[in-house]
């Protein structure tokens, strides 16, 4: 849980940052899917996967391809954060380095911003 902490510590860093106070909760329903992190804004809706592991897996993505068929429209802009180093796309579904994510510039429009 340390990583999913600092990715906590980041999302809510750079919100306030921006001038943005991030509404942020987790998913999980009773038959035990879940993402470990769902930042709103308005109706927008971005499910943010934290996996520690250095090495992608596909089930990686499970609790954010449910939230979709749950949501639909309402989901922009899915992330996993993970450890390793490989970045890709899957489907609609960024997948890169938490490290490298938040070392990124922050665009001056938000777009793409975590709330």
């Amino acid at each position: 849980h340390l990583f999913e902490n600092l990715v906590f510590l980041e999302i809510r860093k750079q919100s306030l940052n921006q001038g943005r106070t991030p509404i942020l909760s987790f998913f999980r329903d009773k038959t035990g899917h879940e993402v470990d992190f769902i930042s709103e804004t308005g109706e927008r809706i971005r499910p943010i996967e934290v996996k520690c592991s250095q090495t992608f897996r596909s089930e990686y993505l499970d609790g954010i391809r449910w939230l979709d068929r749950l949501l639909g429209e309402r989901i922009e802009h899915p992330l996993l954060l993970y450890a390793g180093q490989e970045e890709s796309r899957v489907r609609d579904i960024e997948v890169t380095n938490a490290i490298q994510y938040f070392s990124r510039p922050i665009a001056a429009d938000g777009d793409g911003s975590l709330d």
